[in-house]
């Protein structure tokens, strides 16, 4: 492995040590969230537990893909060693994805812990469907990094679009079907929903967590957007830097 991405990794976990008691009150943030649900559920069906079940997990998995290199950069910005990270050998993109790939451990652990709640809440996972389930998160992050790189060279070059990041996940998660069906929504959105790529992808996802049916069209779509997305986010993202370091400005927030 390379070892700017083992100093990265370690310098992470040491991060961590020092702040325990962070992750373990989101752990039971999101214990408490599902056992909610799963109430609230019991007035409705069961089967819409399950549904809600899966659109929350594919929802963590876009939030990490996409808010992730944000909030890294805001907090290099608040210790003051964003311009470090510049500074380091090789490419600034590429060392930029390598600060974040460590924190997508933290995706693992949540994914584990989602899965042993549902687990206590009845919700049945076979070995396939635990391959199904990591796989998937693997695969969504890798296709929607560029949209989060996107986003990222957007709320640099906006400083105070931390905001832009929480409207663009509650977006995502009404057009797409988090937390109801997409024919829920009012006939004017449905157009905007269908094309949306995290639609198809949610669509894919429970299809194979629900129904063990791996409906590849729609995770095509997505993977296509992906591809053509990414090249472009990099370009976008590298020419946000170079601006911000033109400007010195790449500190401020």
């Amino acid at each position: 492995m390379n070892s700017k991405l083992l100093g990265f990794f370690y310098r992470e976990l040491c991060i961590e040590k020092s702040y325990k008691i962070n992750f373990a009150l989101k752990i039971f943030s999101l214990m408490f969230n599902l056992v909610i649900f799963y109430f609230l559920c019991k007035y409705i069906s069961r089967e819409y537990f399950y549904f809600l079940f899966f659109g929350i997990i594919f929802s963590r998995i876009i939030y990490y893909s996409l808010l992730t290199l944000n909030e890294a950069i805001r907090q290099e910005q608040y210790w003051g060693t964003i311009e470090r990270l510049i500074l380091f050998p090789g490419d600034e993109v590429l060392t930029h994805i390598y600060l974040i790939l460590p924190k997508f451990l933290f995706l693992f652990i949540e994914l584990i812990a989602y899965i042993s709640i549902g687990m206590l809440l009845g919700i049945s996972f076979t070995l396939q469907k635990l391959v199904y389930l990591f796989g998937f998160a693997a695969i969504a992050t890798i296709v929607f990094i560029g949209f989060g790189l996107f986003l990222a060279g957007v709320i640099l070059l906006l400083k105070r679009g931390d905001s832009l990041g929480w409207l663009t996940l509650s977006l995502i998660d009404i057009l797409s079907g988090v937390y109801f069906p997409t024919d829920a929504l009012p006939r004017q959105l449905h157009g905007i929903s269908a094309i949306l790529p995290t639609t198809r992808s949610l669509s894919f996802f429970r299809s194979l967590m629900l129904e063990s049916k791996i409906d590849t069209p729609d995770f095509l779509f997505a993977i296509v957007t992906g591809i053509l997305t990414l090249p472009l986010s990099v370009v976008f993202f590298r020419s946000v830097l170079k601006i911000a370091l033109k400007k010195g400005t790449l500190g401020h927030y």
